[in-house]
């Protein structure tokens, strides 16, 4: 692999469970993960397709030599970390979730991209 290569990488990351808990410990484990990552604003938005409270978002701008699945893998670890299992996540409960929404050119989770807060974030990307 080129070493000189850096991915553009954009995440999306919501929580609608003690959401200011959760955002701090993610961003810290984020921040050890990918240093020169950058965060949008925050920015609460109604849950879509679920009975919840309503969840806290923001986007991650981050550029690394880490490959796609690689960095997959690492995100579903740090959600671990933050709590985040699968016996509350069929309750509805989301601790964190963070998702890869972007790699370099590559759109990933389409419906992401229609909602109103990626719409607005995105804005802020610092690497464009």
């Amino acid at each position: 692999m080129n070493t000189d290569v850096k991915n553009n990488v954009i995440l999306a990351i919501g929580s609608n469970t003690e959401q200011n808990v959760s955002f701090s410990k993610a961003e810290r484990h984020l921040k050890a993960l990918f240093p020169g990552i950058v965060f949008s604003t925050q920015m609460w938005t109604n849950p879509i397709g679920m009975q919840s409270d309503m969840f806290l978002n923001e986007l991650a701008f981050i550029r690394t030599m880490h490959g796609q699945m690689q960095i997959i893998r690492a995100l579903k670890q740090l959600e671990r970390k933050c709590g985040s299992v699968k016996a509350e996540r069929s309750k509805n409960i989301i601790r964190i979730d963070i998702d890869v929404i972007q790699f370099n050119d590559i759109r990933l989770k389409e419906e992401d991209w229609e909602r109103e807060y990626v719409k607005t974030l995105i804005k802020q990307n610092p690497f464009v």
